[in-house]
């Protein structure tokens, strides 16, 4: 529990870090709320969960994409996250049902503090008002059954769609050295839109979405985080012949060995090679 609100008061930090600075972070610090106002939420539903006094800790991997299909200003967050959460005592609490009405209310609630805090709560004040009367069932949050998949497609699946870029290719249809036309589906109806502007205009669209240099598109919190308190107690889950492969694969002549099918440490004439000593030259530096 004291971890977790450790990570909370450092999204608080640098939440502030930003507002004093964003004169100097206008638009990394919009991206910035977006993964704070997530963190902040998705630790909030786990610390309000628990089940026998036990502190509950869900995993989440969020995506930044800030462009819609059709090239236009979209910024919004993907989010994988966990059907089950880590506990004090509990290795793995599989939940059925996620709060989803719970979750478009303290998205609205989260999001508008955290803007109202950046821009200044008089600059703020008035469009949060409208915000909210205009939206009083909370924002829009999408979140579809997915269609069962094999892992590996899974797998997959998730990492073509993260690393995706803005546009691909093959949806330019024509290109006739001043205009260019390409397709889109639009996502109200799944119609197929075809639109053609000047290429100075299309390059506009596409340049708004370039990342600042260094920016992490991708984030991973609480279980998914390299490491958490929590991490050890997942080798009690596994079977004993995957806990023993996972342990060979810290040493790095088997990882070696696993990925060129070929023993570096076997010579040709069919001997293995032992490490005696080492012989380095020394320096005189005087």
């Amino acid at each position: 529990m004291l971890e977790n609100l450790l990570i909370v008061l450092t999204d608080i930090l640098v939440l502030l870090f930003i507002v004093i600075y964003g004169l100097y972070f206008k638009k990394i610090g919009l991206y910035l709320i977006y993964f704070l106002m997530l963190s902040l939420l998705l630790f909030y539903l786990g610390f309000m969960h628990k089940i026998i006094k036990k502190t509950l800790l869900l995993g989440f991997i969020s995506t930044l994409h800030t462009f819609g299909r059709d090239l236009k200003w979209n910024p919004h967050i993907h989010v994988l996250i966990t059907e089950g959460a880590s506990g004090n005592f509990t290795p793995w609490k599989k939940f059925e049902v996620f709060p989803y009405v719970m979750l478009r209310n303290r998205f609205q609630t989260t999001l508008l503090s955290l803007l109202e805090k950046y821009f200044g709560k008089q600059k703020f004040k008035n469009l949060k008002n409208h915000i909210y009367k205009t939206s009083s069932n909370g924002f829009y949050v999408h979140a579809p059954k997915i269609k069962s998949r094999d892992i590996k497609s899974t797998v997959k699946y998730v990492i073509r769609y993260s690393g995706k870029p803005a546009m691909a290719q093959s949806r330019i249809i024509n290109y006739d050295g001043q205009y260019v036309t390409f397709w889109y589906d639009r996502h109200e109806d799944g119609k197929r839109i075809e639109e053609t502007m000047h290429a100075y205009d299309f390059i506009k669209r596409l340049i708004i979405h370039i990342y600042d240099k260094y920016f992490n598109v991708v984030r991973y919190y609480g279980l998914y985080a390299k490491k958490h308190k929590f991490s050890d107690k997942f080798n009690y889950m596994l079977k004993p012949h995957v806990a023993e492969f996972r342990k060979q694969l810290k040493n790095w002549r088997c990882r070696i060995e696993l990925y060129f099918k070929h023993d570096p440490l076997k010579c040709s004439c069919g001997h293995t090679f032992h490490f005696d000593y080492l012989v380095q030259k020394s320096y005189n530096t005087s």
